[in-house]
């Protein structure tokens, strides 16, 4: 049997989800222009270059999608007004914000990713052949990329109000971050036995696991200051 308060806490949290997709609606010129940034982007790789090799290839992936997340997470609490505060200090425990914050990101930046992709197919080819576990690199890789700047953008809305503060923040985490995801990308464009992936795997989990468990810790302490 599930509990009321476990149906409360989801209920609260689709609440929650639903308002994050009507700011976004509201304010589309910002969340049409990350999509504009990527197309840009990789248009002018390819008009400059045509071709790339694969190793090329993955290293622009991903520094494409990392700043594509930067532009679409920072905002993420700091399009909040004092008001909206209030709101969520009444109805909502931190828990419930936090992860309804976590889901909505990861699922923004899952399409962001996913049309970054698509346009480096069409313009740049897919010189991976390891499909499947190029597929989980990203998949967690935009899982560790939602937890850094959606805990990086809760701490700078609180302190400043500075969207330039999350990236500042997340500079320590970015760059092992994106070594790792770079590297176990890499072993993916030529056929390998999956036990080489086993170690990449964990530690990028494990990133993943010790953000989420932080951003919770943390973030019961700053939501209210």
């Amino acid at each position: 049997m599930v509990s009321a308060s476990s149906t409360s806490d989801f209920n609260k949290i689709i609440t929650l989800l639903k308002k994050e997709w009507q700011l976004d609606i509201r304010h589309r010129s910002a969340f049409y222009g990350v999509f504009l940034y990527s197309l840009l982007t990789v248009f002018l790789i390819f008009y400059a270059f045509k071709e790339v090799e694969p190793i090329t290839w993955v290293c622009l992936f991903w520094i494409i999608t990392l700043f594509a997340a930067l532009n679409a997470m920072a905002k993420s609490f700091l399009q909040e007004s004092a008001s909206r505060w209030n709101y969520y200090y009444t109805l909502h425990s931190p828990t419930q914000l936090l992860v309804a914050k976590f889901i909505y990101n990861f699922f923004l930046l899952g399409i962001i990713t996913l049309f970054n992709l698509i346009l480096f197919v069409l313009f740049l080819g897919f010189p991976i052949e390891n499909k499947m576990m190029f597929y989980g690199s990203v998949l967690l890789g935009v899982l560790a990329f939602v937890l850094m700047f959606s805990i990086m953008s809760s701490i700078s809305a609180k302190a400043s109000k500075n969207a330039s503060l999350s990236a500042i923040l997340s500079l320590p985490v970015i760059i092992p971050l994106l070594s790792v995801l770079i590297n176990f990308s890499l072993k993916t464009i030529a056929t390998a036995p999956y036990n080489i992936f086993t170690s990449d795997i964990v530690l990028l989990s494990s990133i993943d696991v010790l953000m989420l468990a932080l951003g919770l810790l943390l973030f019961r302490f700053t939501w209210r200051d």
